[in-house]
């Protein structure tokens, strides 16, 4: 009898199981409020306010760049109607180059939300830099160039800082794209070829010797090259002048000047 009603027990969850299985298949999920928020504050939103907020502070002309210690990839604070932000009780440590803030989140002129964030700053300095890579011997342009900042700890004393520094010449070697130039990588187009005929100058008062050479290396308007005196076969430094004039250097300085 016992074996019976257990037989009987068993056939009934059997039966039953189908039922059971379907009442515990998760409904169809539904989107969550948070799900909905189409405005958003992230935390390079925040960075740039921050930036600002700083700039504005700093000494006039000093452009300020914002980092916020640990930041993430999602927003700071999300909501379902358009939210701006201000930068309230901002204060810096030169010393350390680090500030501190609150990050006030409004939505129709009414505080929702207010976070403290922390972070360091650098200060920043804008130069021209290419857009894309300029090769050995190529000629920049006004198209060629785009601004950028950069931490002035990037910014060397060499560094090209104008545009016009850097218009009509050419790069010495590949020049990348986006980064500081230095005023090495550029000269202007080369107007003495290696191995072409120049006039070589001297002038001494109103004393001037001119003979033919030859140039020894490519020269652009104002740098110094070897030339050999046809002649005499000896070699001397010059300074280019023009595309058919060189002229003597005497103690470090061209004869022409003295």
């Amino acid at each position: 009898m016992r074996d019976f009603f257990k037989y009987i027990f068993l056939s009934l969850m059997l039966i039953s199981s189908p039922a059971i299985a379907a009442e515990e298949v998760a409904p169809a999920p539904t989107l969550t409020p948070q799900q909905n928020y189409i405005f958003n504050i992230t935390y390079e939103d925040a960075e740039a306010a921050i930036s600002k907020a700083l700039s504005e502070k700093a000494e006039a002309g000093k452009i300020v760049s914002a980092i916020i210690y640990g930041k993430k990839s999602t927003p700071i604070y999300s909501y379902n109607k358009p939210i701006t932000v201000e930068v309230r009780g901002l204060r810096a440590d030169s010393s350390k180059n680090s500030w501190s803030a609150s990050l006030v989140i409004l939505s129709e002129n009414s505080v929702i939300s207010a976070q403290p964030l922390a972070g360091r700053y650098a200060l920043m300095v804008e130069v021209p830099t290419v857009k894309n890579a300029i090769r050995n011997g190529n000629l920049i342009t006004e198209a060629d160039i785009e601004t950028k900042q950069f931490a002035i700890e990037r910014v060397h004393g060499d560094t090209v800082k104008e545009n016009a520094d850097l218009i009509g010449k050419t790069a010495i070697r590949t020049i990348s794209s986006a980064r500081p130039i230095r005023k090495s990588e550029v000269s202007f187009p080369a107007l003495v070829k290696k191995n072409s005929l120049v006039q070589i100058r001297y002038k001494n008062g109103n004393m001037e010797i001119t003979t033919t050479g030859q140039a020894m290396a490519d020269g652009a308007k104002g740098d110094v090259i070897e030339v050999k005196n046809t002649n005499s076969k000896k070699t001397t430094r010059a300074v280019v002048f023009d595309a058919s004039t060189v002229d003597v250097m005497v103690q470090g300085v061209p004869s022409n000047v003295k």
